[in-house]
């Protein structure tokens, strides 16, 4: 997390900005991007994915450092190749 003092700095640069939606907008971002969310005071949930990318020279290998590799649901170590980026009509 950002010192405060790392937060002044930044917001008197770049100052603050807003994302906001109605009901049902999704939002994408880069997780690297400074946010921060106010506390759901709604009585509905609110849920968050995560979704993590890398180039495809940058597969997953056995772990540096860990004991284990993370399980198959968190990184997939038999992708079936990069993503085909198209674009026009859905369906």
């Amino acid at each position: 997390m950002p010192s405060h003092e790392a937060l002044t700095r930044l917001n008197k640069q770049h100052g603050i900005d807003y994302a906001a939606g109605k009901a049902g907008t999704v939002l994408l971002f880069d997780c690297n991007t400074i946010h921060g969310s106010n506390g759901n005071i709604t009585p509905n949930p609110r849920s968050n994915a995560f979704f993590v990318y890398n180039a495809w020279s940058n597969k997953v290998e056995a772990p540096f450092a860990a004991k284990a590799p993370r399980p198959a649901f968190l990184s997939a170590r038999d992708p079936k190749g990069p993503i085909d980026i198209v674009s026009g009509k859905l369906g």
